[in-house]
């Protein structure tokens, strides 16, 4: 299928190395926030019982799905689907914060906090990043040919 024709969403779209960076830093602090809420989870402020290691890892699992899901949309050349894929990953990072509708700040250890701000952060950089990086590329092609030539725009031609 013709680059030009495809839909939006099922065009290729290539990501620069700091993408790829930016995944890998928010998917260590994810795992590390994850590490850390089972293995201290009685250190958690107002934890639910039904809270436990096994729940904690499963939820990490959940989230990491999500990230992995990126790869075969790239692989088939999907790239903006990956794109918004990745954002949707990044921006469940933001779930990190929920912890604070358990306990205040001051309730959390500082490493539980460290943690937390930094899975919340590096996912909204990713998320933020991905979406900025689709429409740069978006913008980048859209006036570009069947065999990639830039296209000059002609106002005669257009019927706005």
């Amino acid at each position: 299928m013709n680059h030009k024709h495809r839909p939006f969403l099922l065009r290729e779209l290539q990501f620069p190395k700091y993408l790829w960076a930016l995944t890998a830093v928010y998917g260590l602090a994810t795992f590390g926030l994850c590490v850390h809420n089972a293995e201290f989870l009685a250190y958690y402020p107002n934890m639910p019982e039904e809270m436990t290691h096994e729940v904690v890892y499963l939820a990490w699992m959940g989230l990491t799905v999500v990230g992995l899901a990126v790869v075969p949309f790239y692989m088939l050349s999907l790239g903006v689907m990956a794109a918004f894929v990745l954002a949707l990953y990044g921006l469940l990072g933001l779930s990190s914060l929920a912890h604070y509708s358990l306990g205040a700040l001051e309730e959390h250890t500082l490493a539980a906090n460290l943690l937390i701000m930094f899975q919340g952060f590096s996912g909204l950089v990713l998320a933020v990043r991905a979406v900025r990086e689709t429409f740069k590329q978006a913008r980048r092609h859209a006036h570009r040919g069947a065999y990639g030539a830039a296209v000059k725009h002609d106002p005669r031609l257009s019927n706005r």
